[in-house]
């Protein structure tokens, strides 16, 4: 299974944010769409960084009060890693792992077209295990539907 399949069941809309933003439209964002990080593009459209919650709560005791008004530039991650469409979901989990993200940006041709979380890989795991603790799938790589496993689609 690869990255496509996940976007294909999730969909391709990319909330993005520009580095010139506040850290306060940033997290509202955030947090009105119950999302954990957001893409930060250029005028071109172009990754320039990647605002996780995370990279929020490290910078609150640097900036305090001040973080509000803080532009997401000074605390965004610059070197983002990212994915393809073709990268399998056993590759994007070693990615997650290797760099301590859960939020990995998926970019064709130079484009980012999507951004798959640790959630989405994982909600697609768990919907490939039974009761019994067996792979649902007889073996094979679990299905992309969380919801499928076990489940006639016909009415």
């Amino acid at each position: 299974m690869d990255v496509q399949s996940i976007l294909d069941l999730k969909g391709d809309f990319v909330l993005t944010i520009v580095p010139e933003a506040t850290v306060e439209d940033a997290a509202e964002m955030l947090s009105e769409t119950h999302i954990g990080a957001v893409v930060v593009t250029n005028d071109a459209g172009h990754i320039a960084g990647i605002l996780s919650e995370r990279d929020i709560a490290v910078a609150l005791p640097w900036y305090c009060r001040v973080l509000g008004e803080t532009k997401v530039s000074e605390i965004m991650t610059c070197d983002v890693v990212f994915c393809t469409t073709e990268t399998t979901v056993q590759e994007v989990l070693n990615i997650m792992v290797g760099n301590g993200i859960r939020h990995l940006p998926v970019v064709q041709k130079d484009k980012l077209i999507g951004v798959v979380s640790l959630r989405d890989v994982v909600g697609n795991w768990l919907g490939a295990i039974s009761t019994d603790g067996q792979n649902a799938a007889g073996g094979q790589e679990p299905p992309l539907d969380p919801f499928s496993a076990g489940h006639s689609s016909a009415a």
